[in-house]
């Protein structure tokens, strides 16, 4: 029963802090399943895919309204991640726990550097691009063109490797991609990184579940918090300054980085 508290807790706070970070909360869940809960990270990687696809599904039905989710793009660079995500997925599944542990530990710092370093400035044009979406807070249509996408295939395929491996979805390298290298507005680049996460999760959760590493219980009481977390997420959003939780947040997984590379030496 105190795992069950625990997994529901801390699904609902990964989900509220990764929504306002525009990161997912995979991030999260995954290393405090494994410190608090004392899971393996493969199971803690299973139970966080499963989660972030019910997650996608809830979020992207809302921005395909807005038509700030560019469905092309998605499946388009979505074949690179999902091929990306299934060999992540075989390599986990084939490591030593604690070396993947410590993989993990050091991805962390990694996605320290990327939230501190900033997500770029939003691409706005007046009249003219391939496509737009109607943003509620400027009051218009925005437009916009998609470059650079050769270069977008790669990049995404790492993407996947990650989200296979570590259970996170790839948000912290698909956000980046599409605003950065394809020069998408960011909510663009969030929807559609949204909507991609689902996918590549589903692909990498169906090895994880044949392979035995998916508790069905976990996994519905995680999606159960997740979504308590993600209507708590939506309301905070309005209420909080995201970089000082952005900054916050860090050092947070400064120190859940530490704590796993001292488990993994151990």
């Amino acid at each position: 029963m105190v795992d069950y508290l625990y997994i529901l807790l801390i699904t609902s706070i990964a989900a509220s802090i990764g929504g306002l970070l525009g990161i997912g909360g995979g991030i999260l869940m995954v290393p405090l399943f494994v410190l608090l809960v004392k899971m393996k990270i493969q199971q803690a990687v299973a139970i966080s895919l499963f989660t972030i696809i019910g997650l996608s599904m809830l979020v992207s039905s809302k921005h395909i309204k807005s038509k700030a989710l560019n469905l092309p793009l998605g499946f388009t660079l979505e074949l690179a991640t999902t091929l990306g995500a299934i060999a992540g997925s075989f390599v986990a599944l084939n490591i030593n726990h604690r070396l993947l542990t410590l993989l993990f530990s050091i991805f962390l710092v990694f996605v320290v550097f990327l939230m501190l370093k900033g997500k770029g400035k939003d691409v706005f044009n007046e009249k003219s691009g391939k496509y737009s979406y109607f943003d509620p807070q400027l009051g218009r249509e925005v437009f916009y063109d998609i470059e650079n996408l050769s270069f977008a295939y790669p990049i995404s395929f790492v993407a996947g490797i990650s989200s296979g491996m570590f259970g996170i979805g790839g948000g912290v390298l698909k956000v980046p991609i599409l605003a950065k290298v394809c020069k998408l507005p960011m909510k663009v680049a969030s929807a559609t990184s949204s909507f991609m996460i689902g996918i590549t999760a589903s692909a990498s959760a169906y090895v994880y579940f044949k392979h035995g590493s998916l508790n069905p219980i976990y996994a519905f009481i995680s999606l159960i918090g997740a979504y308590i977390g993600a209507k708590v997420g939506v309301y905070l959003h309005s209420k909080l300054k995201n970089e000082d939780l952005k900054k916050v947040f860090a050092i947070v997984l400064l120190i859940i980085a530490l704590e796993m590379f001292l488990r993994s030496v151990e």
